[in-house]
């Protein structure tokens, strides 16, 4: 069974002060295959801060966000971790699995930083 949720929507919230603030993501839609298991990018938004950075592909997974592991959470829950104010960063914790010809797969994990909601303008490093 999947579940799909895509992560950028944006939403206005007020802090403390009184001032709005807008929530963002980075422009990925995240499946997850059942409950438990790491959520994967299905999809790219074009133009979103994931798709001008580069370093995130189709079928990675999402082992951690803001240093902080994801693995058992729902796909829900790490949607939420991901999204946050606008303009903010937020670093993943990727695993890529490369297939190989003969041997066992490659598995790299990749960190990546991005800035959500800012689509057009990559995050520097």
């Amino acid at each position: 069974k999947e579940i799909r949720f895509s992560e950028g929507s944006r939403t206005r919230k007020t802090d403390m002060a009184g001032s709005p603030r807008r929530r963002a993501g980075v422009g990925l839609a995240l499946e997850q295959a059942t409950h438990g298991t790491l959520c994967y990018v299905a999809d790219i938004q074009p133009g979103g801060s994931a798709a001008m950075h580069g370093g995130v592909e189709i079928g990675d997974k999402i082992l951690s966000v803001d240093g902080h592991t994801v693995a058992g959470l729902s796909l829900a829950e790490v949607g939420m971790r991901m999204g946050g104010v606008e303009g903010s960063t937020v670093v993943l914790g990727l695993v890529r699995t490369t297939s190989v010809l003969f041997g066992p797969d490659k598995e790299d994990h990749i960190e990546v930083h991005l800035r959500r909601g800012v689509a057009g303008r990559p995050h520097p490093q």
